[in-house]
């Protein structure tokens, strides 16, 4: 089953219920008093090791994430036979796009539904009055 690892969202947000429903194991943690992450990339590289030293024979490992503190499980999992994917935005890390097997930048999947997609989920015009398309990103 596949594991999304994040913080925790608002009450009212769909989307980590939406994605529970396409089968995924959905584990959330809260901010701390900074409103930054705590516990979600150790969970993570927890699950990844756990993983490589229980599944035979090993198979392919998607991790989506861009920051070099992913690079240890990454690197690890290909030492242990693992074919491992890397999908993250074009920003990620040189060495996260290194070396894994395969990096697959998200932009490619998204591009075609990022209007649609700021609409809906943002609720605010997706083009300037010149046709410019501005995202927000955080």
């Amino acid at each position: 089953m596949p594991i999304l690892y994040g913080s925790r969202p608002p009450p009212n947000d769909s989307v980590w219920d939406r994605i529970r429903d396409d089968s995924f194991e959905v584990r959330v943690f809260d901010r701390n008093i900074r409103n930054k992450e705590k516990g979600v990339d150790v969970e993570m590289a927890l699950d990844v090791a756990e993983r490589m030293h229980t599944i035979s024979p090993p198979s392919t490992m998607i991790i989506a994430a861009g920051d070099a503190d992913h690079l240890p499980p990454v690197t690890r999992a290909r030492a242990k036979g693992w074919k491992v994917e890397v999908w993250f935005w074009s920003n990620a890390a040189d060495p996260m796009k290194k070396a894994p097997d395969r990096f697959c930048p998200l932009e490619k999947y998204f591009d075609s539904y990022a209007s649609a997609l700021v609409f809906r989920c943002c609720g605010f015009p997706t083009h300037s009055r010149d046709g410019t398309l501005h995202l927000a990103t955080g």
